[in-house]
């Protein structure tokens, strides 16, 4: 499956020129044009994201037809599709094995304000609660502060079609300051505001086979008559990315571990053969940059290719 990245707008610079840029990603092949950002892939979706999570948002309702109920209280009332239904990320292409960010801001209260005390996106700690159902529709229980934000992978199948994972507890302090947090599809997990304790960014990994994210609350039950919402930033971490500074552009790609790629160029849109810009490098899990200076007699096109590690020619670390 090949996956295409266009990035499309304006980069004001502080010599006041407006450049404009465009980047695609063909396969394991990355083109850059410098002749002209917003992160936005051929299909339109973007690398970023916003929404709002409303208190009422039931994560056990993920994925799930009208009417479907969970959550039930001890006075038999129950959360219900598409009422308290969890807000679905669209617009981001779940690539298996990218990480997410997100930042979240915003109070939620459980129950009406006015008998409760509002909370931030990490939720009360010195509160910690579960599913009043357990494991529900095919979706694992979670164990988290009430009123954080949470959020579930799905695939593309029935939620209810295979038995739910592992539940994961993030009771304690430590167990929400991950730095990665790879959680399986079905299987709840802890966001807060995307960082821990120290401040410090914190990643979630895309599992294998998801296709739809879903955020909600923290709720034992009864999302139905919580108040107040959580406002959510998503965006994929490393995209590929292009800077330009006038006569200089920046070239930055995510090298893969033990991966050999080779940057590359050619002149103008025209030209067919593609011209190594300097050596071979190996990847070590990071970035890496290259800075190259541009002209006025041409236009550049720059792209970046896996390259077998038997190729001969010289391998930069």
């Amino acid at each position: 499956m090949e996956n295409h990245y266009h990035w499309m707008g304006p980069i004001t610079l502080s010599s006041d020129i407006e450049y404009r840029c465009r980047m695609k990603k063909h396969a394991r092949t990355y083109y850059l044009l410098a002749a002209s950002l917003v992160a936005m892939n051929a299909t339109g979706q973007s690398l970023s994201t916003e929404l709002d999570v409303p208190g009422t948002a039931n994560l056990w309702l993920s994925g799930m037809r009208s009417g479907a109920q969970a959550s039930a209280c001890l006075n038999g009332v129950w959360d219900s599709s598409p009422t308290e239904s969890p807000s679905q990320i669209l617009g981001i292409q779940l690539r298996p094995g990218a990480k997410l960010i997100f930042t979240a801001s915003g109070q939620v209260a459980n129950g009406p304000l006015a008998n409760s005390v509002a909370q931030p996106p990490d939720g009360l700690a010195s509160f910690v609660i579960s599913n009043s159902g357990g494991a529900e529709h095919g979706i694992a229980n979670l164990t988290a502060p009430l009123d954080s934000l949470i959020g579930v992978f799905l695939g593309a199948d029935d939620p209810e079609a295979t038995p739910p994972p592992e539940p994961l507890d993030f009771s304690t302090q430590l167990s929400r300051d991950y730095q990665t947090l790879a959680p399986a599809p079905k299987q709840p997990f802890f966001i807060g505001d995307g960082t821990d304790s120290t401040g410090a960014r914190q990643f979630v990994l895309i599992p294998r086979g998801a296709k739809r994210l879903y955020l909600g609350t923290a709720d034992g039950c009864g999302h139905y008559n919580n108040e107040g919402a959580f406002h959510v930033n998503v965006r994929l971490h490393n995209p590929p990315g292009l800077q330009i500074e006038v006569s200089e552009v920046t070239l930055n790609w995510f090298a893969k571990s033990n991966v050999v790629y080779q940057l590359q160029y050619r002149q103008g849109t025209q030209a067919e053969t593609w011209r190594p810009l300097g050596p071979q490098v190996l990847g070590d899990g990071t970035f890496h940059s290259v800075q190259e200076r541009l002209d006025d007699t041409a236009q550049r096109l720059f792209r970046v290719v896996e390259v077998p590690l038997t190729q001969p020619g010289p391998v930069r670390p």
